[in-house]
């Protein structure tokens, strides 16, 4: 006679880290008290998600943005702009060197569904290669583009009178 074999269940997959809003993130968590009501984003594979001052921020996680990509970055903003709704959305183009106009297509279409949801999208980082592109195109005259990212995060530093 056979030996009884147990059964169980396939052990559920490590979330990697740095990957979207995670349910195991310790309570206290900027982004579980931004996201108090318990709906929190999936895993990412093209976004890195975290939170700081009240703010979101979306770093791209790779360098090029080519047409295979698109539709997966679609997925992950469309999901991401639906969690932070009225909030601001701050996207961390740094890492990217490379981008089409299709990958452009989708941070405007992104802007204006942020907006639709009564919520802000700056851009931050940009490369000057990247940067060049958005002039020449005259993109950055639809986006509130800063350097970086703590560039635009509210200032928290207390300030005395008379000191800029």
């Amino acid at each position: 006679m056979r030996p009884a074999v147990a059964i169980h269940p396939p052990a559920k997959p490590a979330r990697p880290s740095g990957g979207g809003i995670a349910e195991d993130r310790p309570r206290g968590s900027p982004l579980l008290n931004l996201y108090a009501e318990g709906v929190l984003v999936e895993d990412y594979q093209l976004l890195d998600v975290s939170a700081v001052a009240g703010r979101t921020i979306a770093r791209l996680t790779v360098r090029e943005i080519e047409e295979t990509k698109i539709q997966d970055l679609t997925r992950e903003f469309g999901s991401l702009v639906e969690q932070v709704g009225a909030g601001t959305l701050l996207v961390d183009l740094g890492t990217v060197s490379f981008l089409t106009s299709s990958s452009i297509g989708v941070l405007i279409a992104m802007l204006k569904r942020t907006r639709a949801h009564g919520g802000q999208m700056k851009l931050c980082g940009l490369r000057p290669e990247i940067r060049e592109l958005f002039a020449i195109t005259q993109i950055d005259r639809v986006f509130e583009i800063h350097a970086r990212v703590e560039d635009a995060l509210p200032d928290t530093t207390p300030r005395q009178m008379g000191n800029p």
